[in-house]
């Protein structure tokens, strides 16, 4: 199993859902498969952005049946089982204070780990509040890339001054 995992940061719920849209659209567009474990949901913000937007019919109907209300879980082990049968890669959204967030990403690795699942792709995208943490590097430490309002990018490509101080990333299996 290739497990990526990407970071972001969000002033607000409306910030939030304008950068996860571009995103989301081009992985739904390669057949993802989208899983949220959202602390507020987002489904007023989403539908707001693509109320605004000028996006193809099918792709905005996908996007409007994923899952934006608040989820205290999902089914990621079901979903990661599922997607070994198929070609899709699967996108867990994850948004909560640091501590939830850290205890959902501990779950999904550990459940990797322990099951024999084939090769695929699962990206974990942790959205963070700008107002819930003090010093982002502790939180760019643990992850592979960050996601923000133009995409995924290397992490030293957005904050130029980061200098990964170890080696220690959330279990990358």
């Amino acid at each position: 199993m290739k497990v990526k995992s990407l970071c972001g940061f969000y002033a607000n719920e409306s910030h939030l859902a304008t950068m996860l849209l571009p995103y989301i659209s081009k992985k739904i567009q390669n057949g993802a498969q989208i899983e949220t474990i959202l602390k507020n949901g987002i489904e007023n913000n989403i539908n707001e952005v693509l109320n605004n937007i000028n996006i193809e019919k099918e792709l905005k109907n996908k996007i409007t049946n994923v899952n934006w209300t608040e989820t205290k879980d999902c089914n990621f082990e079901k979903k990661i089982n599922d997607m070994s049968q198929t070609n899709s890669e699967l996108e867990i959204l994850v948004n909560g204070e640091k501590e939830e967030i850290e205890k959902i990403n501990e779950k999904i690795y550990s459940y990797i780990r322990n099951n024999n699942v084939e090769e695929k792709n699962v990206n974990i995208i942790n959205l963070y509040s700008m107002k819930e943490f003090e010093n982002v590097n502790t939180i760019l430490d643990k992850h592979d890339a960050i996601l923000n309002t133009s995409g995924e990018h290397k992490i030293e490509d957005v904050f130029k001054e980061y200098n990964r101080k170890n080696n220690i990333k959330v279990v990358n299996d």
